[in-house]
C-alpha cells in the first residue's frame, strides 16, 4: 500500500480526533436536527463503512453536489465526520471521510434531549493502522503486543514530524 495519511503543512485536518476543536458547541438539538437529515445520514453510513471520497458520495446521492459539500462540511464542523488528506504517491492526493463514531445514544431527560457519540476504540485504532504502509505487522494476542515495521521517505517523515509537534 503507497498510501500515507499525513497532511501536507498547511493542510488543515479537520477531525474530532486529538486535533479536533471543541465540540461543545454542537447542541443536541443541532446533532438531532443534522441527523434528521437524509443526505447527511446517506453520508455518515458510507462513512461508517470506509473511508470515502467526496466524488463517491456524490455518485452515490440523487442530491446535488454542492449539497453534497455542504453536508459534508457541517457534518464535519459538527464532529461526526473526519477529514483527512491521503497521499497516493508522487504529487497525488486524496481527501477522504470517516465517521467518527459508532453509536450515537439520546437520552431524554427533565432537560431535554441530550445526545452523547461513542466511538469503539478498537475499531478506530485498526481503521488508522490500515491505513499505513506496513512492511511487517504481527500482533500477538496473548502478549498485547502489535508489532509494526514501515519505510518513510524524509518527505513524510518530515510531514509527520510536523505534524506531531504542532500545539
Amino acid at each position: 500500500m503507497d498510501r500515507h495519511s499525513v497532511p501536507e503543512p498547511g493542510v488543515r485536518v479537520r477531525s474530532s480526533g486529538p486535533m479536533a476543536r471543541d465540540d461543545r458547541n454542537s447542541s443536541s438539538e443541532d446533532l438531532l436536527d443534522l441527523l434528521g437529515d437524509e443526505c447527511a445520514r446517506s453520508i455518515l453510513s458510507a462513512a461508517a463503512v470506509r473511508a470515502v471520497t467526496a466524488k463517491e458520495l456524490i455518485a452515490r446521492s440523487e442530491v446535488s453536489e454542492t449539497t453534497i459539500y455542504r453536508r459534508i462540511n457541517t457534518l464535519v464542523d459538527h464532529g461526526l465526520l473526519e477529514e483527512r488528506v491521503v497521499f497516493l504517491g508522487g504529487s497525488k492526493q486524496t481527501t477522504v471521510y470517516r465517521a467518527t463514531f459508532s453509536h450515537i445514544e439520546i437520552l431524554l431527560g427533565e432537560t431535554g434531549f441530550e445526545v452523547e457519540k461513542h466511538t469503539d476504540d478498537a475499531a478506530r485504532v485498526a481503521y488508522l493502522l490500515s491505513e499505513l504502509p506496513f512492511e511487517t505487522l504481527s500482533i500477538d494476542i496473548t502478549e498485547q503486543r502489535v508489532t509494526a515495521q514501515a519505510e518513510f521517505d524524509e518527505q513524510l517523515i518530515d510531514r509527520l514530524g510536523a505534524l506531531l509537534t504542532t500545539d
